[in-house]
């Protein structure tokens, strides 16, 4: 066997215990799920997996054409918000049915496992990419990184069907074949690989819709890396091929689709800046992504836990210092940033190793803080932090004078480096992730058995691509629709005190989205509005039967609905907590209940001998909240509702003590949504009004909408 096709066969099976290694962190023994044939998959984690997995159902029942992109104009079960630009991309489904087709391998398997397995597939463009320019050592760290990286490997455990995986495999693809293309010893390789880059981004851009980042990540770095090598006085030779590539990368960009990215452009830069608002804000509206956790700005802990700990991030600091050192001393000494011997000293090899160094740590720098602009964000920096740290792990395997020092160096750096991330994703896809409850799915099971084929579902947006693919029926909001109008909108419809135009705005909502504005300020701004003057805004649709659910979350997000539904130009938000489970107190006996949603905060319940109720609201330094109002309900009706006479701050609460049989249940809210359509639903079993009828209650309730 020639040395060659050794080394080829090496390079294969390390490529393959990669692979394996990373799909075995995220399904240790005794964590894969059982199923049963036709369940809905409640165990999928995350809202997006489901939009993803009723669009993989559907293509293959045909119920949707099988196509690469969708408008929510085209999808029966969206309510569009945007005047029909928006659309979602629908790589992953179209891949689950082509494994599906080619495997025989039933769909919800697929849809369960598929991104576990596609995402560790991103360490063979990186392997491949750090062998050719450094050790194998190196290929075999940084590829191993990136295989295991928490950053990708939170959202690619089983149950997540969503696109990062996707990303990963293509991102790498793309921009380590940028990088070769100019790097390549011919102009039949540069063609190549410069195809393969454009073909890899075409293929980003049916996963997902913000594609183009890394289109002009490979534009910005491959120009770096040719003006750093050129600023060294080297040769560059491939300046002219540079200028060729860029062209036609940034023509294919702008083909595949930049006008219709330019919102995510816009919600992206909002987002990254802080204080823009999201695409479609006007003035004075709520921030759409103030609640959304991945949107969030993380602190600097929070990141340095998600990237592997204390041992990574200082690794990450040792990669950015030998990166620039190598880098200096490849233009003082002719030196190999990665201990490369061909091309070792000579003006081109020099050259290569300038613009390598330039290309990923130009892409380091651009993306790194971006993973402080959003939690999920920290995905941008994970694919060349893994490739420097190839290459600086490529060098290091030359510290050390004998075999024994090279040996315990390595050893030393790889535990620092990988024990982290491999435990961390171990554990991780040993927790408990999961999305829907059995409440939830026995409720969502009732909406698709007992309601109209053209009903609509409002509820908050969080579950919304969930009830689109379990119950089957079209929802008013979902995870597409993050947008400020919108969320102040659809605020204002649940914690509105009048259940009357909450009906009507529900209705409103779900045949127009906000194209008709001027018909919700009218429901807003109108003591009693008129329903003919709504049904005729309405028209065909307003007698499409609307169905509002109220999950048992949705009370202790209604401080949350309310920060939208009340919005008045200030970051003011409302509370809303409730105890964690119901109690029962005997009479002439006491008790204590957590409250969820306000911190710090416990009930102390005492019940008289001759079963009155005291209720207090106390902090753990014996302290007590400001309440003014008190109400009190006994199997859903109305007993007490008082005011207290004496002054009170404005941020003393509503207390809500809730009996159903010998159970007691305690709410404290904000004032403004005390009254709130979602709470008076919710804590006082609708009464008083007639715009509402319960249907369905299981701890989760299902309102007709009248």
């Amino acid at each position: 066997m020639s040395e060659k096709r050794k080394n080829i066969l090496i390079d294969i099976a390390i490529i393959i215990l990669i692979v394996a290694i990373g799909i075995a962190v995220r399904m240790p023994a005794g964590a894969l799920p059982i199923f049963t044939e036709g369940e809905y998959l409640p165990n999928l984690v995350d809202a997006d997996s489901y939009l993803y997995a009723r669009r993989a159902v559907e293509f293959e029942s045909g119920e949707l054409p099988m196509k690469a992109f969708i408008y929510r104009t085209e999808d029966p079960m969206m309510t569009d918000i945007s005047g029909g630009d928006a659309y979602t991309t629908n790589g992953l489904p179209i891949l689950a049915n082509l494994v599906h087709s080619l495997t025989g391998i039933e769909l919800w398997k697929i849809i369960y496992y598929l991104c576990a397995v596609l995402c560790p597939f991103a360490a063979v463009p990186a392997y491949i990419f750090i062998k050719r320019r450094g050790s194998r050592i190196g290929a075999f760290t940084g590829a191993l990184l990136l295989a295991t990286s928490g950053a990708y490997g939170m959202h690619t455990l089983p149950g997540y069907f969503d696109t990062d995986a996707a990303i990963a495999v293509l991102a790498t693809t793309a921009m380590c074949c940028a990088a070769e293309a100019l790097l390549a010893e011919n102009v039949k390789h540069t063609a190549i690989y410069g195809g393969l880059t454009i073909l890899s981004i075409a293929l980003l851009s049916v996963f997902w819709e913000a594609y183009y980042i890394y289109a002009l990540l490979a534009l910005g770095a491959d120009f770096i890396g040719c003006a750093a090598a050129r600023f060294a006085k080297e040769p560059v030779a491939k300046t002219g091929l540079a200028l060729i590539f860029a062209g036609c990368t940034a023509l294919a960009t702008f083909t595949m689709g930049l006008i219709a990215a330019k919102g995510s452009i816009s919600r992206l830069a909002g987002i990254a800046l802080g204080d823009i608002k999201l695409i479609g804000s006007g003035a004075n509206l709520p921030d759409a992504g103030k609640f959304v956790s991945e949107l969030q700005r993380p602190g600097v802990l929070e990141q340095i836990n998600k990237i592997g700990g204390i041992p990574a991030a200082l690794f990450i600091i040792v990669i950015i210092a030998v990166a620039i050192y190598k880098t200096i001393s490849t233009k003082r000494k002719g030196t190999d940033i990665s201990g490369m011997q061909s091309g070792q000293g000579t003006p081109q090899g020099q050259n290569m190793q300038i613009f390598t160094a330039a290309f990923l740590a130009s892409w380091l720098l651009v993306t790194l803080p971006l993973a402080f602009s959003g939690l999920r964000f920290a995905e941008l920096s994970v694919i060349p932090l893994a490739l420097l740290a190839g290459f600086v792990f490529s060098f290091a395997e030359k510290l050390g004078r004998s075999k024994r020092s090279k040996n315990a160096v390595m050893i030393l750096l790889a535990v620092l480096l990988l024990v982290s991330p491999l435990c961390s994703m171990t554990q991780a896809s040993k927790s408990d992730h999961t999305y829907v409850g059995s409440g939830r799915a026995e409720m969502t099971q009732w909406l698709r058995d007992n309601t109209e084929e053209n009903a609509v579902i409002a509820s908050w947006w969080d579950y919304g691509y969930y009830y689109q693919f379990a119950a089957g029926r079209r929802t008013v909001s979902d995870g597409g629709q993050i947008n400020d109008e919108w969320f102040y909108w659809l605020g204002k419809a649940f914690t509105c005190d009048s259940p009357e135009k909450s009906a009507y705005m529900l209705k409103t909502l779900a045949a127009k989205g906000i194209s008709d504005i001027d018909t919700l300020k009218y429901i807003d701004e109108t003591e009693k509005p008129d329903s003919s003057v709504i049904k005729k805004a309405i028209g065909e649709d307003s007698d499409t039967p609307i169905y509002f659910v109220i999950s048992g979350d949705m009370v202790n997000k209604a401080g949350t609905i309310g920060y939208y539904g009340t919005y008045d130009g200030t970051d003011k938000e409302p509370v809303c907590a409730l105890s964690d489970s119901p109690v029962e107190i005997p009479c002439g006996s006491e008790g204590w209940v957590n409250l969820t949603g306000i911190a710090d905060c416990t009930a102390h319940i005492k019940r008289g001998e001759t079963g009155a109720l005291t209720v207090t609201l106390e902090r753990a330094n014996g302290t007590f909240f400001d309440i003014k109002r008190c109400i009190f309900v006994k199997d859903g009706v109305t007993v007490t509702d008082a005011t207290d006479p004496k002054e009170k701050p404005d941020d003393a609460l509503v207390l809500y003590i809730i009996e159903h049989g010998s159970d007691i249940s305690i709410a404290a809210t904000s004032a403004e949504i005390a009254d709130s359509t979602l709470l008076r639903l919710a804590l006082r079993n609708g009464e008083g009004q007639s715009s509402f009828t319960p249907v369905f209650g299981n701890g989760n309730t299902v309102w007709r909408v009248n």
